[in-house]
């Protein structure tokens, strides 16, 4: 149609441009639409001029009728409706628009304004509400319904709560709903009048279908003595929560009712219960389950147990009860084993089921039992270190001898000593290590000197490489490489001084090399006692926890693993001199903070001031009293007061740490067992061997700076796909939180730990400082080892062809006299001279071997790594001694040189001629006494040093001749080591360490993966084998850190080293 025909249409129902543009527009692009309704439009414009409604005046009455064309009839009708409620479009135009635009409802309107009337709502008054009204006008009825229940309740003035009748008129249809909600609100003691708010919330969601059930949770609060008046947020948090299933509410009260536990008393497990509806469900379960084998709460001290469950409702209460029953644990005869196993968690329900599994009943082991669960607190709560070492200690013994009861007799008997042995074993072993404070070791003193030349040494003369063979090097100029991997195994960071001045020239030389170090030094959200360090330490630990990879390769270089590019900071190749000194000074500023912040913290001014404060050294229980002043802002200020008033602190100190209350964390940390995951798997695959092994076998000294996180479950980094937790039991609340998001705290390289098994996964593991700890072994020795490998031992025999293997694509050279060979002499010497120092025959000689000094067993070593580098071939002494006797001449000079090159280790003339001596004649049958009928070798003037030598000779024969399982037969064997046992008085005890000295070798060869041609049975006799070369037999003949990390998967019996004396580190 054209638009002069629509104009023409509009014009003669009055509706003009010229009066209302914008309703003008809206109206003729409806008219467009809808061409075909042309007729409509003319006959709804017409009802309204016909009860003089113009477009002039009321144009949006126009504009919604344009949009209700086919009501003709309706809008009549409405129109009549509307006068007859005697309200006039000109008084009230907005209520003729809403009834315009819901004309559906119009039938229903007469109806509507009836109740509205009844309710003595007027339009007048009320107009707002009418529009409500009409907007859902569908039910009348439960409007009314509604109007009356809202009167019922105190609400008899539309004025005073206007807006809620307005809420309950937008969904009229709820009116049961709302009934029955405002019921149950009765019913639990909830009056309208003194509570409108939660019936307003009620009213704000009536179509919520789980209304009701919420507020019959109302009803169960009130039946367990809650009542509204006095935790109002306790009933609107069952009113606006998710609480669906009042059954289990309802149970979760009653159990706790029964149980003896009062809302009054314990209100948090009441809470628990409405927060959690799960909670709930297990609350019940567990109870039910408790009362089968602990019967009612109300005796004894049962409620305690009822309490412990409620708040610690975990995975393992319900299997842990269900074990109970199963093993016949009932109350009161075995009321502390249960009580103590519920309450070790995860670890008691492992021990539980594993006392099942084996059938070890109470009544026939009940010493097993109380190891674990008996004592105040009991084992398995006090150490779980120690309770999982026994249990692994137990499960081995189990599985080859099958558990007795009484109705064996002499053999149940004899069983339980055997195992209350094994346990008393278990338990006094670590009580036998000497702990203490340790002296600064010779490596920690040379790493120090190290860090302290680096600082004034020009950094374009400093280089290092990383060499697969034996991991990284640090050399000065021209000056002999320093073996550095070598170095730092044997370092303890925790004894590392640098001065503030040191440190920052330090981080002066890494500017150098990164040109961006200092960058952007002080985070202000860096802790308290971070800001107490030089700004190159802070420095070095942002980077070290940083969201960047930086912190790999500096754990990597510690640890002598190759470098990866994955985390190179410096725009260089990562194997670059730049890159490694990088790592390297940063690593050790870490390090250096991770022994320093714990000292940063203890000498800080306001530690000391509130050490005088906390520190309630008169009082029975000071933790407790210390916990109080954290926690309590009151008593914090009255204690302080306190001590001012009595004179231990001065008012200036007083107003120090008055405003550190908030801080008391920061200032006094205190930690649970903290919590370290590892992914194992990757770093086996990245060649880093037998670190489980490692871990159970020995002693762990940290191979670099180690995070743990404060958080019981770990840091979220921690918990990623293949990660193995350990668990450290050692206190560590002098370590202040480095990063709180992780609750990261750092322990430094060269920190020991002792590790067991946790039989649920990972590790628990305890801090130890001991001199029986330290590690056997110096770095001179360390470097002897790694020049002769590099030098002699990698290199092919000049007068022997093809005496070489290869394995998965690594040649090794001189496979029988190699370097697992050599270190392995290096590693027995320890284990011989303890052997000598309890059984040694002769006196003087017994007394050498218990007094030798850490100084001559290292040259021991170092004459035990050039002991066969002269070897040309594999030709015997007995084979032909001229021949053997010229690679012991070439052994000699070989070790000459090395001490020429490393003048600075040598400087002990007299040890230096002495172990060139026994380097020349080792293994020479004739060299302590007349051979052949020629005369013994050793003819030295003086007597004392003929002695000296011959002891030493016999020391280092014995250690190279423990190493001959792996050539020689069962016969061949016993003849070589006549020696030891020609040198001792025979014994009893003698035989057990003897055995035990030839049990390590075997273990050893056979963990390297070596040939073996003799083996041990358990009761001790040499039996035939034939095992070839294997792997890791290619690792630890061309990589000394795998090597050693083989080796230390072997357990070395201290009853092979006890007595021997090392320095303290």
């Amino acid at each position: 149609m054209p638009n002069d025909n629509i104009q023409k249409i509009l014009e003669n129902a009055g509706i003009s441009p010229q009066d209302h543009p914008e309703c003008y527009r809206t109206i003729m692009q409806e008219i467009h639409q809808n061409q075909d309704d042309i007729d409509r439009y003319i006959a709804i414009f017409a009802v309204l001029k016909k009860a003089n409604i113009t477009f002039q005046d009321y144009p949006k009455l126009y504009e919604a009728a344009s949009q209700q064309i086919w009501a003709k009839k309706h809008l009549s009708t409405m129109l009549t409706v509307l006068g007859q409620a005697g309200i006039s479009h000109q008084d009230y135009p907005k209520l003729y628009e809403v009834a315009i635009q819901n004309i559906l409802v119009i039938k229903r309107l007469p109806a509507v304004f009836e109740v509205l009337r009844q309710a003595g709502i007027s339009h007048q008054d009320y107009p707002e509400l009418y529009e409500t009204a009409m907007e859902d006008a569908c039910y009348p009825e439960k409007l009314s319904a509604v109007f009356s229940l809202l009167r019922n309740k105190a609400c008899k003035t539309v004025q005073e709560h206007k807006k809620l009748y307005e809420r309950v008129m937008r969904k009229p249809m709820y009116a049961d709903q709302l009934i029955v909600s405002f019921a149950k609100l009765e019913q639990a003691g909830i009056g309208y009048q003194d509570h409108p708010t939660l019936y307003e919330n009620v009213i704000q969601n009536p179509d919520d279908g789980n209304v009701c059930m919420r507020l019959a949770g109302c009803v169960a609060l009130k039946k367990a003595g809650i009542n509204f008046s006095d935790r109002p947020m306790l009933y609107n948090t069952v009113i606006q929560g998710a609480m669906t299933r009042v059954n289990e509410l309802t149970n979760g009260f009653e159990v706790l009712q029964e149980a003896g536990i009062s809302y009054q008393d314990y209100p948090e497990l009441y809470e628990d219960v409405i927060r959690q509806i799960g909670y709930a469900y297990k609350l019940v379960a567990a109870f039910e389950a408790l009362k089968d084998v602990v019967v009612a709460p109300t005796q004894q001290n049962y409620l305690a147990l009822y309490i412990f469950v409620a708040q610690n409702l975990t995975a393992n209460i319900q299997p842990s009860l269900d074990k109970i029953k199963q093993l016949d644990l009932k109350v009161p005869d075995d009321f502390e084993i249960i009580d103590n196993a519920l309450r070790a968690g995860v670890m008691g329900l492992n021990i539980l089921t594993w006392l099942q599994e084996n059938k070890l009943q109470r009544d026939s082991h009940s010493y097993i039992y109380k190891v674990f669960f008996s004592g105040s607190p009991p084992l398995i709560i006090r150490s779980l270190y120690y309770a999982s070492k026994i249990k692994c200690q137990l499960q081995d013994y189990f599985q080859i001898n099958v558990p007795r009861t009484s109705k064996d007799g002499k053999a149940y008997h004899a069983q339980c000593q055997e195992v209350q042995q094994l346990i008393d074993k278990v338990l006094s072993a670590d009580n036998h290590i000497a702990e203490g404070p340790l002296n600064k070791s010779a490596a920690s003193l040379k790493i120090e000197e190290i860090l302290h030349r680096i600082t004034i040494e020009d950094i374009n003369n400093i280089r290092m490489q990383y060499i697969d063979a034996v991991g990284y090097l640090l050399q000065f100029g021209n000056e002999p490489s320093i073996y550095l991997s070598e170095l730092l195994k044997l370092v303890n960071f925790n004894h590392v001084e640098l001065s503030d001045n040191q440190v920052t020239l330090l981080g002066a030389q890494i500017e150098a090399i990164l040109g961006a170090f200092l960058n952007n030094l002080c985070d202000p959200n860096d802790p308290i006692v971070m800001k107490m360090l030089p700004d190159a330490a802070r420095r070095a630990v942002n980077m070290y926890i940083s969201a960047a990879a930086y912190y790999q390769d500096i754990n990597r270089l510690f640890r002598g693993v190759k470098p990866t590019s994955a985390s190179c900071w410096v725009k260089r190749n990562v194997h670059s001199d730049s890159s490694i000194i990088a790592n390297f000074l940063v690593g050790s500023l870490i390090n250096w903070s991770a022994a320093e912040l714990p000292k940063r913290l203890l000498y800080s001014e306001h530690r000391q001031i509130l050490e005088k404060v906390i520190l309630e050294r008169e009082t029975p229980d000071p933790q407790a009293i210390k916990q109080k002043i954290k926690s309590d802002p009151k008593f914090y200020e009255a204690t302080l007061q306190i001590k001012l008033e009595a004179g231990i602190i001065t008012r200036e100190e007083y107003a120090k740490v008055v405003p550190l209350f908030s801080k008391l964390d920061t200032w006094f940390p205190s930690y649970g067992p903290a919590d370290r995951g590892e992914d194992l798997e990757a770093s086996e695959k990245d060649g880093e061997l037998g670190i489980e092994q490692r871990r159970t076998a020995n002693p762990v000294f940290a191979p670099s700076v180690m995070s743990f996180s404060i958080f019981r479950d770990g840091s979220g980094y921690f918990n990623g796909q293949n990660m193995k937790h350990t668990k450290i039991e050692t206190d560590n609340s002098t370590k202040p939180i480095i990063n709180s998001t992780e609750g990261e705290i750092l322990a430094a390289h060269g920190t020991t730990y002792l590790y067991t098994q946790n039989p649920a996964g990972g590790f628990f593991a305890r801090e130890i400082n001991s001199p029986g700890m330290i590690p056997k072994g110096g770095y001179l020795s360390s470097v002897a080892i790694a020049e002769a490998y590099q030098n002699y031992l990698s290199k092919p025999y000049a007068q022997q062809e093809q005496h070489q293997i290869t394995m998965d694509g690594i040649n090794i050279q001189r496979p029988n006299h190699g370097l697992a060979h050599t270190y392995r002499v290096m590693i027995y010497i320890d284990v011989v001279i303890n052997y000598f120092a309890h059984h040694a025959k002769d006196e003087t000689f017994r007394l050498f071997c218990h007094f030798i000094t850490p100084d001559e067993c290292e040259w021991l070593r170092m004459a035990a790594a050039y002991a066969i580098t002269g070897r040309e071939n594999e030709c015997s002494a007995t084979e032909n001694l001229a021949l053997y006797d010229e690679a012991r001449e070439a052994s000699q000079e070989h070790m000459q040189k090395f001490l020429t090159k490393y003048s600075v280790i040598s400087k002990d003339g007299v040890m230096r001629e002495r172990m060139l001596d026994i380097v020349r004649w080792m293994g020479n049958p004739g060299y302590e006494n007349a051979y052949q009928g020629k005369p013994a070798i050793n003819q030295h003037t003086d007597i004392n040093e003929r002695l000296h030598r011959n002891f030493i000779y016999r020391i280092l024969t014995l250690a190279h001749q423990l190493d001959l399982p792996r050539c020689y037969g069962p016969v061949q064997f016993s003849h070589a080591m006549e020696m030891a046992l020609k040198h001792v008085t025979q014994s009893h005890e003698q035989q057990i360490d003897y055995i035990l000295m030839l049990q390590y070798a075997i273990n050893l060869i056979n963990a390297h993966g070596d040939c073996l041609n003799t083996n041990l049975t358990s009761s001790g006799e040499l039996i035939s084998c034939s095992m070839q070369y294997r792997a890791p037999f290619h690792k630890v003949s061309s990589n000394l850190r795998q090597l050693r990390e083989i080796t230390e998967t072997i357990p070395i019996s201290r009853d092979c080293t006890e007595n021997l004396y090392y320095p303290n580190q």
